[in-house]
């Protein structure tokens, strides 16, 4: 009564499936990027509030005694600050899309700021501490040489900042480099067959 067809049938779709090792290390990959992702939106999103608020109350306050160079400064951050908010956007879409062409947006948008950004800093360095920190600040949003001054050398912490700042860009090109290359050798068939 009992078929050994139906016997071996049955114990094989009872079997679960588990995913190899690569597609792990994958998902791993792809969920610790969204995890990073959502903080630094929010810190995007509350530094292009503070800066576009600044602007404004300076611009409005008849008392004001802003600087030019600040103004110029701002002309600047919010709307870099504004493209890095839609970029963040498009790669947080490409996260849970698994979408290669959102993660390839990402990942030239990530090369692009980081040759600016080496450019930027190589300018603060090389050029008198009056111009350099004016390009610093333009790209890099934050003066290091403010908080070097309270601490010592400022070019020894700005190069050392710049060093590790580099090197986690260039580990983030890296790993999206990963989930895009594992994602295009899938193709659209794998992003809809994964779960989050």
């Amino acid at each position: 009564m009992h078929s050994p067809k139906l016997s071996q049938l049955s114990s094989s779709s009872r079997q679960v499936i588990k995913p190899n090792k690569e597609e792990t290390i994958h998902k791993v990959i792809r969920i610790s990027l969204l995890i990073w992702a959502f903080p630094r939106l929010a810190v995007s999103l509350l530094w292009t509030g503070v800066i576009t608020l600044g602007t404004v109350a300076h611009l409005l306050s008849p008392y004001s005694h802003v600087p030019p160079s600040r103004l110029v400064f701002d002309a600047f951050a919010i709307p870099i600050q504004l493209l890095e908010i839609a970029m963040l956007t498009i790669f947080i879409v490409a996260g849970f899309k698994k979408s290669v062409k959102f993660y390839l947006i990402y990942y030239r948008y990530c090369i692009l700021s980081l040759i600016i950004y080496v450019i930027a800093t190589t300018l603060c360095l090389s050029l008198d501490e009056k111009y350099g920190h004016f390009f610093g600040d333009i790209y890099i949003f934050f003066s290091y040489f403010d908080v070097a001054g309270v601490h010592g050398n400022e070019y020894l912490i700005f190069f050392t900042a710049s060093v590790i700042n580099v090197g986690l860009e260039m580990l983030l090109i890296f790993l999206i480099k990963l989930l895009i290359e594992h994602y295009q050798s899938y193709g659209n068939n794998y992003t809809a067959s994964e779960s989050v």
